[in-house]
């Protein structure tokens, strides 16, 4: 059975259907939607949902998966996401990264299976009715703030520079050029082998602050930022490069697979901006992710964006209704 943490569930409209009066005639703004985008996220990380552990053997790995489907078909989703590159390493043979340490028993060994896992994952989705979204963590290097147990192939390992250790983890500095071009070519190789419906980021961007803790990202910001541009502006510039130069490399290689993103479920608060919504969150995408989803969403880079709204109906500072309207 799937871990149906608030982590991995995912159950919501592709969008909002206006309230239509019984009296009055629908319009085309009234209607509601012809389909719902209902989808479950399947975590790979430490072994969340799927594979259940490290090292399964093929007849195992093809059994759990099955499962998944099946249990989905059976309650009518029709989308998976699924985690494939969980923190600088692939459930997938590439010539980006290593294998994943939740697939494999160590990171970088091949598993001993005679298919391609992924290709097989793919098709036995699409079996079930199902699209299939590509799930990538583009800037997660590692669970541990060193790479010494990382394969030595792995692009934190082999370019030390990229990454920086903050709250016991690595991550890759969006600020450089280089990083930003690695996410770019680790979608391109996905979506150019495998027939992914969508290639999916979720909310980790910059890492969520830590207090007492500095992301040391400066002598970056001092060498490339513009005159008179705050810290602040600089790294949203820097997401902001990396998600328009992946929509454009999907653009270009692969116009039909689509480009989605499922930030922090705060973009602002309205006493913030008047764009914002009425809550009082302490954190926000913009503000401390460095996430401006609405420019994305105003400039066509992504396709579609699923805030993740994990607050009650009660919650003090962002109630769920209110983040529904």
């Amino acid at each position: 059975m799937l871990n149906r943490t608030p982590l991995t569930l995912l159950l919501l409209a592709g969008c909002l259907a206006l309230p239509v009066s019984l009296h009055a005639q629908p319009t085309p703004d009234t209607l509601p939607p012809k389909r719902e985008f209902r989808a479950l996220w399947v975590a790979s990380v430490n072994n969340l949902d799927f594979p259940s552990r490290p090292g399964l053997d093929a007849a195992a790995f093809q059994a759990e998966w099955e499962a998944v489907l099946k249990e989905m078909a059976e309650a009518h989703f029709n989308a998976v996401i699924v985690q494939l590159r969980p923190a600088g390493d692939a459930l997938y043979p590439s010539k980006l990264a290593p294998w994943s340490a939740f697939l494999v028993s160590g990171q970088g060994q091949a598993p001993e299976f005679d298919f391609d896992p992924l290709d097989w994952m793919i098709r036995r989705t699409h079996d079930y009715g199902l699209e299939f979204h590509a799930w990538l963590n583009p800037l997660r290097g590692g669970l541990r703030p060193d790479t010494s147990g990382l394969a030595p192939w792995h692009p934190a390992r082999l370019h030390p520079e990229w990454v920086v250790p903050y709250n016991n983890r690595l991550y890759f500095n969006p600020g450089l050029e280089p990083v930003r071009r690695m996410v770019i070519e680790v979608v391109e190789e996905l979506v150019t082998h495998y027939d992914v419906d969508a290639v999916h980021f979720d909310d980790y961007f910059y890492p969520y602050k830590v207090s007492g803790q500095h992301f040391n990202d400066s002598l970056t910001y001092f060498q490339q930022h513009q005159p008179g541009q705050s810290v602040s502006d600089w790294r949203r510039q820097n997401i902001d490069r990396l998600i328009e130069g992946v929509s454009r490399k999907l653009r270009a290689v692969a116009p039909e697979v689509r480009f989605g993103v499922s930030p922090f479920g705060v973009w602002r608060n309205e006493v913030q901006d008047p764009l914002g919504s009425p809550t009082t969150s302490p954190t926000t995408a913009y503000d401390d992710l460095y996430a401006n989803t609405l420019r994305w969403l105003e400039n066509g880079w992504v396709d579609y964006v699923i805030p993740q709204l994990y607050w009650s109906t009660e919650d003090p500072a962002n109630p769920f209704g209110r983040l529904l309207t």
